[in-house]
């Protein structure tokens, strides 16, 4: 099973970062109890499919190491505010999330992904959580993960969609997308000259994620092996 020090050296890669950085990150974000702790060596604990998400979102934030897990935490935080979807027909809709349960039983529409299981995220730190406990998550070159610093407030975009769904011709009829949109409920009041900064991690990236926690990773010194150049 996956061990601490594999989601470091996959962070090394993902933030693109030296190991030496890497590791400042992960001890910090251990350290606000944003990873499984236990013992060390052989005694080790396996990886979660929370601790994916928040390796995930260690590469994401964008705050100096000394605080990086507490920017992990803030963002785990975030609210699910919006859905952006197509119903297989590429007509773009966006609901509430306060209107996604009504959508959601009333079975018209598709306004979740499957993998979510008829459940509507509070938080991103949750949404992540259930999508890394799916072997399947992440099954789409055109799913990504984007976190944006605004003035405003932070805002993360999780796109997600069907095997086969292609976003950048949205028009072909087939196979359904979404973005997940999470922000802060009460957020600042915005100044119109303040810049925008991005950060995404694309598809690639996720399913590395996903395969290493889910053991798809068949040798893990192979993996150490692999991942030691950066």
């Amino acid at each position: 099973m996956a061990k601490l020090r594999h989601l470091q050296k996959l962070l090394e890669r993902i933030a693109q970062v030296d190991s030496a950085r890497a590791h400042t990150l992960v001890m910090k974000a251990r350290s606000a109890g944003q990873f499984t702790t236990g013992g060390r060596g052989v005694n080790a604990p396996d990886m979660t499919p929370r601790d994916a998400a928040s390796a995930l979102l260690l590469a994401l934030q964008m705050e100096p190491p000394t605080v990086a897990g507490a920017a992990v935490r803030e963002l785990r935080k975030l609210s699910f505010v919006c859905v952006i979807f197509d119903n297989e027909d590429r007509e773009e809709r966006q609901i509430n999330a306060g209107e996604v349960s009504h959508y959601l039983n009333e079975g018209s529409m598709r306004v979740l992904p499957a993998l979510f299981n008829g459940k509507v995220p509070k938080t991103l730190g949750e949404a992540l959580d259930v999508l890394f406990s799916c072997k399947d998550a992440f099954g789409n070159p055109t799913d990504f993960v984007s976190h944006n610093v605004r003035p405003k407030g932070p805002l993360v975009v999780v796109r997600l969609s069907e095997p086969g769904y292609d976003f950048v011709d949205r028009w072909k009829k087939g196979p359904r997308g979404w973005a997940l949109m999470f922000e802060r409920r009460n957020l600042i009041p915005a100044d119109k000259l303040g810049a925008l900064t991005e950060r995404t991690v694309h598809f690639e990236a996720l399913r590395a994620l996903n395969d290493l926690i889910h053991d798809r990773t068949p040798d893990k010194a192979s993996f150490d092996e692999a991942h030691s150049d950066g």
